[in-house]
């Protein structure tokens, strides 16, 4: 008799399946999220024009200029707080959409409102710091033009990447608010593309308690840079 092959394994994957419901929640909290960060972006990115023009004048002036009188918190506290704000107001009428609940808005707690205006003025003040140091021995115009280079990428890429975190995160704030007040008791995480090794393991698990954590994660996402993923109520 013809021996019958056996047809290969096919090997495990680490990834879970495609979800749909997953993209659904996906594209709806970017769609929730994009015109409240950009609203913010576009102020903050007003006060780091300005802030630029003052720090050029003071290193014009002054001989040795200092990093530490770049101080942005005061002036973008109040959009940092209204981009929070919103991002959980959002997050919380997701989770109302997503279980096909009318849930009524609950008042966030100081924990779900988080003021990142200092966060983010200390990192624009090192980043500063660190190319002054290397360029103020070069004369004022040389340190002018590389303090320059910092705020036209602060501009152009990190302020928004910055945003984008703060805002993510408060949103999935709001959803578990949300959820829980439209009753729900679990979370699923849902997976952004291929991930990295710790959500693909978060994607994996299932859902877990609404009031618990994913194995390995500690609170929302995005747990790391450049993380996309999103948590719906189930």
């Amino acid at each position: 008799e013809e021996a019958v092959q056996a047809e290969p394994e096919t090997p495990e994957s680490d990834d879970p399946s495609p979800d749909p419901a997953g993209d659904d929640a996906l594209g709806e909290r970017d769609r929730l999220l994009l015109p409240i960060t950009n609203r913010v972006l576009r102020s903050v990115k007003r006060q780091l024009t300005e802030a630029q023009n003052i720090t050029l004048e003071d290193v014009r002036v002054n001989e040795k200029w200092n990093p530490e009188s770049v101080d942005l918190a005061d002036r973008i506290r109040g959009d940092l707080v209204v981009l929070v704000q919103e991002s959980f107001a959002a997050g919380h009428s997701a989770a109302g959409a997503a279980l096909g609940a009318d849930v009524t808005r609950a008042k966030p707690s100081k924990s779900d409102i988080l003021d990142h205006s200092d966060e983010l003025s200390v990192a624009l003040a090192d980043a500063l710091a660190a190319v002054a140091e290397s360029a103020e021995e070069q004369g004022p115009r040389a340190l002018s033009a590389s303090l320059s280079r910092v705020y036209r990428a602060w501009r152009t890429d990190e302020a928004e990447r910055r945003l984008r975190e703060y805002a993510m995160r408060a949103f999935h704030r709001g959803v578990l608010a949300g959820g829980a007040r439209a009753g729900a008791t679990r979370i699923r995480w849902v997976l952004s593309g291929r991930g990295c090794a710790t959500c693909r393991a978060a994607g994996k698990v299932g859902d877990v308690a609404i009031d618990s954590d994913f194995p390995g994660i500690d609170g929302v996402p995005p747990v790391h840079p450049g993380c996309a993923c999103a948590i719906t109520p189930v």
